[in-house]
């Protein structure tokens, strides 16, 4: 393998195990838990990237497509998420572990997955992970999209 710019055979390529203890910021928005792999610097448990040693060089296929990270969601987007899980935001409900909707969230936006793990860790202090009786604190779809636009602005 030679530099994509200086074409030096000198290429130290990385692999690290971090699991889900891998965090970061993009454009002012953090990010921690198992790699995105979505940012050209691994996936899953495995940061894995090359780079050249004479010119500094990261090797791989730039520029890289707008990430999860990144990823803003339109208000249909969020109620589609919703519906798609047969919640309703008054007072909803939900049969699945709230870590199962985090996980799902957070591969539509991070952003958005970080807005429900805040919401639910919030709201639902020292409840186990089948959580049956959660009240939603929004009673309406309004509310919950101000409420996220809200967070994400922050």
């Amino acid at each position: 393998m030679s530099c994509q710019r200086c074409q030096s055979q000198r290429i130290n390529s990385v692999t690290a195990k971090c699991s889900d203890l891998c965090g970061g910021n993009v454009k002012g928005r953090d990010y921690e838990g198992y790699v995105p792999a979505d940012l050209g610097i691994g996936g899953g448990d495995y940061v894995e990237f090359s780079y050249c040693m004479d010119c500094g060089q990261m090797q791989n296929n730039f520029p890289l497509p707008q990430s999860t990270i990144e990823k803003d969601l339109e208000d249909s987007d969020l109620m589609d998420f919703f519906l798609n899980w047969d919640l309703e935001p008054a007072g909803f409900k939900f049969r699945e572990s709230f870590w199962n909707m985090v996980d799902a969230a957070n591969k539509m936006s991070a952003p958005f997955g970080s807005f429900l793990q805040n919401e639910f860790e919030t709201q639902v202090q020292g409840l186990s992970n089948k959580v049956s009786g959660y009240k939603s604190p929004f009673n309406s779809w309004d509310e919950l999209f101000k409420a996220y636009r809200n967070y994400v602005a922050r």
